[in-house]
């Protein structure tokens, strides 16, 4: 194959290739260099790239099941992790100067997980400082003045850009399923609890969660299926899942929360058109559907919980190094200092209660799967994300699984996306609806932008 069909292809296709013995993970691992040499001055998406440490693990694959091992689920696939995420070799610098040189010495779990099953650990992935709002140099694929995203911002540029299949996010707010809106890709981050966190930097208890990245809706599901717990210290969690088994008819609703009103007029209609579009099959019944008022205080609640987790999590780093940190993040940790622990237990109760709402809604309303917005429109000029409110964070305080699908174009043909979410633990129901719109042809492949 060309190196440039083999970047063209998505990481469950690259396994299959490598498991049938038509694609070495050496052949893999240099394609995918070779995309990043033409691109990568220019997008910035990779905080750490060792080219022999990629290609030493592919030889170290390709010899050990020459001895008669087995291939894994992610044969050979090459995998950008956020690097706010622990890797054995490279380091983990977390988007900050302080931590410039720590190497962690160990995988998250979740990186574990995926090299037990062949993955390729091809690189970290710029983030923003701590993973919180202060933006590394990353440019958009689509739009190089326009920003990406902040906090996952690597990982969903160089997927957009075609540097590497499938990578690693992480999200707080909206920082996994917003960059995956603003470049084009889809995103999945899975209920929150199924995949580990051991290993990933923390910034709050409550609302840290992990997903990943891919060009190919057929990817999601695999990389769910490697990197999620199960097994006897999970039962619970896979009664859960066993409850909540797929579908092959859907109850869609189209929901208004109250940030749906600051989207732009051209995105509102954008959504509308796909649930049309949905409404049409005969598989599908979409209603209409407002959230409970008790949801307009979300962006409150989820406030008093960051600033006061950020507060406490890096204590340290504003004791002893605060000219180190960005003024965005110390007017954060300042924020948090502030506020009484009456009030942040009270936002904790508060998102526990909003939690229980979302349930409420699903299940009295018969509700699959919900759909908003991914943004509210196109990624802004600049490096700074939009000050305009979106619905990612109401799915984050939740806990709810959802996916990004790269859907529509808006102003100057930039790329915005649709939000599917499901209940909790009906990530099934969700990745087999997604499913079924691929393969009825109603949601693309993610495009790969001209670069230049």
């Amino acid at each position: 194959m060309e190196p440039s069909e083999v970047w063209m292809l998505g990481g469950k296709e690259i396994a299959a290739r490598v498991r049938m013995g038509r694609l070495r993970p050496v052949d893999a691992v240099q394609a995918f260099l070779g995309r990043c040499r033409e691109v990568e001055p220019i997008i910035k998406a990779w905080e750490t790239l060792d080219p022999d440490y990629a290609l030493e693990q592919a030889v170290t694959l390709e010899r050990q099941w020459n001895t008669g091992r087995s291939r894994g689920r992610m044969a050979g696939v090459p995998m950008g992790v956020k690097d706010v995420i622990n890797t054995r070799v490279l380091p983990t610098k977390m988007g900050s100067c302080i931590w410039e040189t720590h190497k962690a010495g160990n995988d998250a779990r979740i990186v574990a997980h995926a090299c037990w099953e062949d993955a390729i650990v091809f690189g970290k992935t710029v983030t923003a400082e701590f993973a919180v709002h202060e933006p590394g140099p990353t440019s958009n694929p689509h739009c190089l003045t326009c920003t990406p995203g902040t906090s996952s911002s690597g990982s969903a540029a160089a997927v957009a850009a075609g540097m590497v299949p499938v990578a690693l996010g992480t999200q707080t707010a909206g920082s996994l399923i917003r960059p995956a809106s603003f470049c084009g890709v889809y995103a999945f981050k899975p209920t929150f609890g199924w995949l580990p966190r051991t290993g990933v930097l923390k910034t709050t208890d409550t609302l840290d969660q992990i997903g990943f990245y891919s060009r190919y809706p057929e990817d999601l599901r695999e990389m769910f299926e490697v990197m999620r717990v199960r097994g006897r210290d999970h039962i619970l969690k896979d009664e859960n899942l066993a409850k909540h088994p797929e579908k092959e008819r859907w109850k869609v609703a189209l929901v208004q929360s109250h940030v749906t009103k600051e989207a732009p007029d051209y995105a509102l209609k954008a959504l509308e058109e796909f649930a049309r579009t949905l409404a049409a099959d005969p598989r599908v019944t979409l209603v209409e559907l407002d959230l409970p008022r008790e949801f307009d205080r979300a962006h409150d609640i989820h406030g008093r919980i960051y600033d006061s987790d950020l507060s406490y999590y890096f204590r340290r780093e504003m004791a002893e190094s605060p000219e180190r940190l960005s003024p965005i993040l110390r007017e954060i940790i300042e924020r948090g200092m502030e506020l009484p622990p009456a009030d942040y237990r009270v936002a904790l109760q508060e998102q526990t209660e909003l939690n229980h709402a979302l349930e409420r809604f699903f299940l009295e309303q018969g509700v699959d799967v919900g759909l908003m917005l991914s943004s509210n429109g196109v990624a802004p000029e600049g490096r700074e994300e939009s000050p305009i409110r979106d619905a990612c964070l109401i799915c984050t305080m939740c806990g709810v699984p959802t996916i990004n699908i790269p859907a529509f174009r808006g102003p100057k043909d930039l790329p915005f996306g649709i939000q599917v979410a499901s209940h909790k633990y009906g990530d099934n129901v969700l990745l087999g609806f997604i499913e079924y719109l691929r393969r009825t042809e109603v949601i693309p492949v993610a495009s790969i932008p001209k670069i230049q």
